[in-house]
């Protein structure tokens, strides 16, 4: 044979099997912060130090450097290198108070280049979370071999959430990758949120396992292999751009108590793509690409009602199921813009067929709800079964459009130790102003570092320029005002690629005037800001006109993107900018300004808000769209006002958990509709008690031409009372109750019908359109590049 024609064939054939390896995490090339603790590093007090070489038992040392670590809200250093361990890695003790668990504890690791190996006994955790709260477990994989039970067994006492997972891989856990509930003891394990994290041949990738085990939000990520990707029993979970590949049993088993959801997520080869099977409340399927399934059904359902919407089934027969409805009652599917093997389109309910999915058409047992496809096509997101979400490789910036790229930080400009910051009470204002002229000059990702600790500001400290990083180690990275009654702490003025990160504004002196963060845009100068993990003033806290973060007079050319914040968030004028919130935690959600430049979009992909008043308050006709969101414990939900604005708005909230906000007969619950004009749509809620109150109320006044649609609505224990006023209309569609026929909403439902229109089709057209318009600009901020 020819030498060359050898040596080109074996060329192609190593680039083939190139190509056809599975994508893993990325390695993270960071640069040690001066308030990071290694594991390599000898600690005088213990002379204990980490090999890293896969050979010898690094499990104490590990072990000790998370006791330094964890004291004062620290990180723990994990350099490239395999490190062995015999037995569960702890962060606390089941005798620790709640009051010395660590918060804002951290565990930073290289990604693919740092890898824990579980050599312990079998069906034993490797590290135990106990009482975290937000805290980190970023860059790190997990090797679990499988003998260990689960990677991460978050089942301890006490409260634990706000955690993040980004950046890790579970691999070969008996159990599960990461555990919530197996070990549960009279605890919560609520709002995690894992980002960007492989799990393979893992017996369920993330195992939410019992009440309270709420929110979590999965993104970005890859199951490959696993029983069940995604397994919750009573918890909830928020599913984005996740790709999941080889389920043994199903991508996703969900019974929960509250609705969840999975939006933008893929599959290929899976036994099933979803079981379903929980009476309480809603399925939403929103542009998920499922193919090749081996069981008798892509989805097996047993919940209702049921929102599905651009999703397509391929790679199997034309007389395959894609979904087998399991109830004996009555249940609701609204549909739209979905198709199944070249456009058959096959339902089966128990034994009973619908071949032609027409408006209100029924067998007695399903009905459904075509709604016509408005703007899919363009705003059509070109995923395929086979699009993977996951980031791969690093580039050294603050922010990156490359494809299936992450963002690491460049030259590090430490403001204690390369400028004199004290912390405490003295004025650090100089030492920051130093620090963010030398990141601003140096750019390409520079990082302006904020160490562990409490620091005093005085004077604005203004945010511009180009690719830098303003941030800290987390939560325990704390900044104070102490400046003038009405200041601003931060000023984004006109950035460009500006990440502020890990760290938390606190409310100092009794100041309630001014703002925390506030960001600017320039006419005719293209911007963007990124928030991740910043907590400002309004965390359960229910003033919702005091601090927070204020976007103010963004333009067409102004974006802003958070990946995860806390506290009050304020909008004044922006409506031609693009807004994406992808993860937003308790604090008030307010749209206002009389602008009538009015073509962008804010849009909020997942709101956790308790204990406000109102959660959301729209003013002045504005638009917002929140695709997933969660209420419970405030005195007032919503308020949407007009204040004689000529303009009409549109407001689409998917997915919404409302809780019981009164009865008719209670004075003090404060104005809902006070005279907006336009389209409010609650997608899928679920009307939930509160051990109190059995009813919601739309509390309106005259002066407003509000026309309110609940679409797909689940009455799970109470009604719905509103006071009829001219021109303020609520139509339902697809309105379904909870378990069984006895339900308390019963005789609500007999009495409000389905009302299914025009004007009611083309609102429920209008939702879909915000809830695309909302994945688009999702894909297009967070997924650069992917198809």
């Amino acid at each position: 044979m020819n030498l060359k024609k050898l040596l080109s064939g074996i060329s192609l054939f190593a680039g083939i099997a190139l190509c056809a390896a599975p994508p893993m995490i990325p390695g993270l090339n960071w640069e040690k912060r001066s308030d990071w603790v290694s594991v390599k590093t000898p600690k005088t007090w213990h002379g204990l130090v980490a090999g890293g070489d896969g050979k010898n038992d690094d499990t104490a040392a590990i072990q000790m450097t998370i006791a330094a670590a964890k004291a004062r809200g620290g990180t723990v250093y994990l350099p490239p290198g395999r490190y062995r361990i015999t037995d569960t890695l702890l962060t606390g003790t089941l005798q620790e108070s709640s009051a010395t668990r660590p918060s804002g504890f951290s565990i930073i690791g290289h990604g693919r280049d740092t890898v824990i190996v579980w050599d312990g006994p079998e069906d034993r955790p490797m590290l135990r979370m106990l009482g975290l709260t937000w805290s980190r477990i970023v860059g790190v994989t997990f090797e679990g071999g499988s003998r260990a039970s689960a990677a991460i067994d978050m089942g301890g006492p006490g409260f634990q959430g706000h955690n993040l997972f980004r950046h890790c891989a579970f691999l070969n856990c008996r159990f599960a990758g990461i555990d919530t509930g197996r070990r549960k003891m009279n605890t919560a394990c609520t709002e995690q949120r894992i980002d960007n994290c492989l799990f393979e041949n893992c017996g369920r990738g993330v195992s939410l396992g019992d009440f309270n085990d709420y929110d979590c939000v999965i993104e970005g990520c890859e199951f490959r292999k696993c029983g069940y990707g995604i397994w919750t029993f009573k918890g909830n979970f928020y599913c984005r751009d996740t790709h999941f590949e080889n389920s043994r049993i199903s991508d996703v088993l969900y019974e929960s108590e509250h609705t969840s959801t999975l939006r933008r997520c893929t599959s290929t080869g899976s036994k099933q793509f979803l079981i379903a099977r929980t009476p309480h409340c809603a399925t939403v399927l929103q542009d998920c690409h499922v193919s090749g399934w081996t069981g008798e059904a892509a989805i097996s359902q047993n919940i209702l009602p049921m929102l599905m919407f651009d999703c397509t089934f391929t790679g199997r027969g034309r007389n395959s199921t894609v979904i087998r409805f399991r109830r004996t009652d009555t249940e609701n599917l609204v549909s739209c813009n979905n198709l199944a093997n070249s456009g058959y389109y096959k339902l089966i309910s128990s034994n009973n067929l619908i071949t032609d999915a027409r408006l209100q058409k029924s067998d007695g047992r399903v009905k459904v709800y075509e709604i016509p496809a408005g703007k899919a096509e363009e705003l059509s997101s070109g995923l395929t079964p086979e699009t993977s979400f996951l980031k791969t490789e690093a580039v050294t910036a603050a922010w990156t459009d490359k494809p299936r790229t992450v963002a690491m930080p460049g030259k590090i400009f430490d403001v204690r130790r390369d400028f004199g910051a004290k912390g405490g009470e003295h004025d650090d204002t100089e030492a920051f102003k130093r620090a963010i002229a030398a990141a601003k000059a140096h750019g390409n990702g520079a990082m302006v570092y904020i160490p562990t600790g409490h620091y005093t500001v005085r004077r604005t400290l203004v945010l511009d320029g180009d690719n830098w990083i303003f941030g800290g180690s987390g939560l325990e990275t704390r900044l104070s005002w102490y400046g003038a009654k009405d200041g601003t702490l931060l000023h984004v003025k006109a950035p460009k690629r500006v990440l502020l990160e890990n760290f938390e504004i606190l409310r100092m002196g009794g100041r309630k005037d001014g703002i925390d963060i506030l960001q600017t845009g320039r006419a005719g100068h293209p911007t963007l800001a990124v928030y991740d993990t910043v907590r400002a003033f309004g965390f359960l806290t229910p003033q919702p006109l005091v601090r927070g973060i204020h976007f103010r007079e963004l333009g067409p050319e102004d974006r802003a993107l958070s990946l995860g914040t806390y506290g009050n968030l304020r909008f004044v004028d922006s409506q031609s900018a693009e807004i994406l919130i992808n993860n937003h935690y308790e604090g008030v959600l307010r749209v206002e300004g009389k602008s009538a430049e009015r073509t962008g979009i804010t849009a909020v992909q997942f709101t956790l808000l308790e204990i406000c008043d109102p959660c959301i308050w729209v003013r002045d006709n504005n638009s917002l769209v929140v695709t997933d969101f969660y209420n419970e414990q405030s005195k007032s939900i919503y308020r949407f006002e007009g204040n004689g604005s000529p303009l009409r708005g549109r407001i689409s909230l998917g997915s919404i958990k409302i809780e019981g906000t009164g009865t008719p007969s209670r004075k003090d619950i404060p104005k809902s509709f006070d005279g907006y004009s336009g389209e409010i749509t609650f997608g899928t809620p679920q009307f939930y008690h509160n051990g109190l109150n059995k009813q919601s109320r739309f509390l309106n006044i005259n002066g407003g031409k509000t026309d309110v649609l609940v679409l797909g609505g689940c009455f799970f224990t109470h009604s719905l009372h509103w006071t009829p006023a001219e021109g303020f209309r609520v139509r339902f569609l697809a309105a379904g109750g909870g378990p069984g026929k006895n339900y308390p909403a019963a005789e609500f439902l007999k009495t409000h019908a389905d009302t299914p229109d025009d004007a009611a089709i083309t609102q429920a057209s209008n939702f879909l359109d915000d809830m695309r318009r909302a994945g688009k600009l999702d894909l297009e901020l967070n997924y650069p590049g992917v198809k």
